[in-house]
């Protein structure tokens, strides 16, 4: 059995836009399932894609990190409001992934990235959560150790993100 992990409370009917990971996942082309309770992922290989973030803009920094990790190229478009968010969301999702020895390019209203294999590395995370998130994220998939700076940005959206990030496997140390 291939290895998998479960996410809980994420319903399909849910009004936030957030829900579409799931299709979206797909289109990546992981293998889930999926009921009114539950989402499993199981393990399995990535390709780039194509995705229209508009609706799901919150979503474009741990989806570039999927991206990053994916073979080829992902280019993700309609997403220039990104510029205004807690930081320019996407010159700071191009910095991570760079800092990690990742393929970023920014674009007028997009992200261009070019999967592959993440080495490790500092990240800035502009003080942004959900570039601290990402970034922790990526960690999972680098060769080397990552270090966050202003890593406790997290707490304006997941104060516990450390620490289920910890319960799944992940492993931190704080300087």
């Amino acid at each position: 059995m291939s290895a998998s992990l479960t996410v809980t409370g994420l319903s399909p009917q849910s009004p936030q836009g957030d829900r579409n990971i799931v299709n979206i996942l797909r289109q990546f082309g992981a293998e889930l399932t999926q009921n009114d309770h539950q989402v499993r992922v199981f393990a399995a290989p990535l390709r780039g894609t194509s995705i229209d973030i508009g609706e799901t803009p919150d979503l474009l920094p741990v989806l570039a990190v999927v991206a990053a990790t994916a073979t080829g190229e992902t280019r993700f478009y309609n997403a220039a409001r990104l510029r205004l968010k807690e930081s320019d969301r996407l010159e700071a999702t191009a910095a991570l992934l760079r800092s990690l020895g990742g393929q970023a390019e920014e674009l007028p209203d997009g992200l261009l990235v070019q999967g592959g294999q993440l080495t490790g590395g500092i990240v800035e995370s502009f003080n942004d959560h959900r570039i601290a998130m990402a970034a922790a994220v990526a960690a999972i998939a680098c060769l080397e150790p990552v270090t966050i700076l202003n890593a406790q940005a997290v707490a304006k959206s997941y104060p516990a993100f450390y620490t289920d990030y910890q319960k799944l496997g992940g492993v931190i140390n704080v300087i």
